[in-house]
């Protein structure tokens, strides 16, 4: 029996387990890390609409208290836009990591025994810049990812959670607010139309808050509801079939 050709080596014999198990997880990705950098850009994304918030506040009381001088001009340029300029870099990193993180979740699905996906990896994240498709398309992509990430098997049987509409309709008015603020802020060319910019521009930081706060909650609900489901395999299982 020790001689015999045919048999597999302990070595082979030893690895099996290990072998089978790494196959297993191979599609499947921790998104501890990718999570966390997003929610640190969201939650700096936040800051610094608060910051807008209170340096347009600045400027409204400096443009209400004329005459000012030509140094409190510069300096409140000078703070409208790094804040500005701040916020649109802020907001260009965080598309960039949120994407990936968008990419990677709905990669995991499948992994998670979701089936009948109505979007691939790629689809979710391209949507997004699609126009006029992109004004309903993302809100099911994330629809669907945070549903299948809760419960894999029977996805379609979920109810979309409130937070996704709310966070959605909220995204929505926020970017058509923003671009109403941008074209008006094209015709300013009074101390009058200039108050009323910045008034908007409040409102736009404003409005946004919320959004920051609720892709917070929704990007780490998402990120603990496939952790949970791919360390439970069985309890996934279990309730498919019984």
């Amino acid at each position: 029996m020790d001689n015999n050709p045919y048999a597999p080596s302990a070595s082979t014999l030893a690895g099996a387990p290990e072998a089978s198990k790494e196959t297993e997880d191979a599609g499947f990705r921790d998104l501890s890390g990718i999570t966390r950098a997003v929610s640190i850009l969201l939650l700096i994304g936040l800051g610094l609409a608060i910051v807008q918030i209170l340096s347009a506040r600045m400027q409204l009381n400096m443009l209400s208290n004329a005459p000012y001088t030509a140094a409190d001009a510069r300096a409140n340029l000078v703070r409208q836009s790094v804040v500005a300029g701040a916020r649109v870099l802020m907001y260009l990193g965080t598309v960039i990591v949120f994407g990936r993180w968008i990419y990677l979740a709905h990669r995991n699905l499948p992994n998670l025994g979701a089936r009948s996906l109505r979007f691939t990896p790629g689809w979710a994240v391209g949507c997004f810049f699609v126009p006029f498709l992109n004004l309903w398309a993302p809100y099911q992509a994330m629809r669907d990812l945070a549903k299948a990430s809760r419960a894999p098997l029977q996805w379609d049987l979920e109810e979309t959670p409130h937070v996704i509409v709310i966070w959605w309709v909220l995204w929505l008015i926020v970017q058509i607010f923003g671009s109403g603020v941008s074209q008006v802020g094209l015709r300013a060319h009074t101390v009058a139309g200039l108050e009323t910019v910045t008034t908007l521009q409040m409102a736009s930081a404003l409005a946004s808050t919320p959004v920051y706060l609720l892709a917070f909650y929704i990007v780490r609900r998402v990120w603990r509801d496939q952790a949970k489901n791919h360390a439970e395999p069985a309890i996934i299982t279990g309730f498919a079939n019984g």
